[in-house]
């Protein structure tokens, strides 16, 4: 069966693979308005052109930063001197030697062996641009995956596959899935793990490497930072790339720093790799690519990493308490709770549509997830706040329990 679904810039031709067999697919998703080109949450200024509103006016929940980290952050990085006028009168160092061996001795390997990037969207194009000029032409995705994927393969031209993954076990890959991984003729296999955005962790990554075999796995794993320490969703490069040489596959993983430290302003991400292949990483992206500004703001975040750890408890419980508001309201039919975000599926209605109605009615901004591959339509997401900057959105969905769905008020929007 074909499937044509319009996608602005992006068109890449897609196989899909079901337990049933498999569906060719024409273009990769939709895309409501306020992704935009990029396919990506955050862009409160198409929404305060959309509506109307300020930007200063709008609660943008559509993003998956850690936002009870935001006071943290602006405290630590309002003390860095990177705009000091000797260094805006200097070029940033091209190799970023600093950042680099810090992320080097964080995940046990060779400064070598990582490369940082203008964000991980940048590591993206980087990684794939490089395999390519490794032969690599075809692409699977498993999964629910970031939308940048499908781009940078469109303009790259390579070929893509789509593997998807059932919601039931919050979009893990099953034994069909797996199964679709080993039969594919795809040379490069991308999951993210821990999943956006559905919401999945792997924690046994060997039958997923069995189906990989010789090939190459990119894990995008820019929310293991949530995972508790020792989570075997978390585990180091070293022992992940151990267990994939031993099946004769090549890992890289790729890791944002913007989710956990909550800085999305900065863009700043990284990956680890083989050291050839990070070489080749770096030779296929523009020089200073991570500026000063970045580098000085990674240095001083890692720093204080185990200050963002002791607020992770804090993140779970909001967490649990928004999943319980969205199962109480009756608008969804299923809420997955996820690292610092909540997905859910509508009972009735449209995502985009209730993205706009909450937008022009609330100044609340949420994520429609209908143009992320791998995602089923009417999924929506929303990023986890401290309790006091929810009760916006809240009443939207108050607002919406009687237009969108015949679920009951219940108490907890009274």
């Amino acid at each position: 069966m074909k499937v044509c679904r319009k996608s602005g810039a992006i068109s890449s031709r897609r196989r899909i693979f079901f337990a049933g067999g498999v569906r060719r697919g024409g273009e990769m998703g939709e895309r409501p308005a306020l992704e935009g080109t990029y396919g990506h949450g955050g862009g409160v200024m198409a929404a305060a052109r959309l509506s109307g509103r300020a930007e200063t006016d709008i609660d943008d929940f559509s993003t998956n930063c850690f936002f009870a980290a935001a006071p943290l952050t602006e405290r630590l990085l309002g003390k860095t001197a990177w705009c000091s006028g000797s260094a805006l009168l200097r070029y940033p160092d091209p190799g970023n030697v600093r950042l680099r061996a810090a992320l080097a001795a964080r995940e046990g390997m060779e400064p070598d062996a990582v490369i940082a990037g203008n964000g991980a969207s940048e590591l993206i194009w980087a990684a794939l641009l490089a395999l390519r000029t490794r032969g690599a032409r075809r692409v699977l995705f498993l999964g629910p995956l970031f939308v940048q994927y499908a781009r940078a393969c469109a303009a790259l031209g390579m070929e893509t596959e789509q593997v998807l993954c059932p919601e039931d076990d919050s979009f893990l890959p099953d034994a069909a899935a797996l199964d679709g991984v080993a039969r594919s003729g795809a040379d490069v296999v991308i999951v993210c793990s821990p999943n956006n955005p559905g919401t999945g962790i792997l924690r046994d990554f060997s039958p997923l490497l069995d189906a990989v075999g010789r090939r190459v796995l990119l894990l995008d794993a820019s929310y293991r930072g949530f995972l508790p320490e020792g989570d075997p969703g978390a585990l180091p490069y070293p022992s992940l790339a151990g267990e994939a040489e031993r099946n004769g596959a090549v890992l890289i993983l790729l890791d944002s720093m913007t989710k956990f430290f909550c800085c999305p302003g900065v863009r700043l991400g990284f990956a680890v790799a083989e050291a050839e292949l990070v070489a080749r990483m770096d030779a296929c992206r523009p020089s200073w690519s991570v500026g000063t500004a970045a580098e000085s703001a990674g240095l001083a975040l890692l720093e204080h990493e185990a200050e963002y750890r002791a607020l992770l408890p804090e993140l779970a419980q909001g967490v649990e308490a928004v999943a319980g508001h969205l199962e109480e309201s009756g608008l969804f039919r299923r809420v997955l709770r996820g690292p610092s975000f909540v997905i859910a599926a509508l009972r009735n209605g449209d995502a985009a549509d209730m993205q706009a109605r909450l937008l022009r009615r609330e100044g609340v901004m949420i994520r429609a997830c209908d143009n992320i591959p791998g995602m089923p339509e009417g999924w929506v997401r929303i990023q986890v706040r401290p309790e006091r900057h929810m009760q916006r959105l809240y009443a939207g969905l108050k607002h919406l329990q009687g237009t969108l769905s015949p679920g009951l008020l219940h108490a907890a929007f009274a």
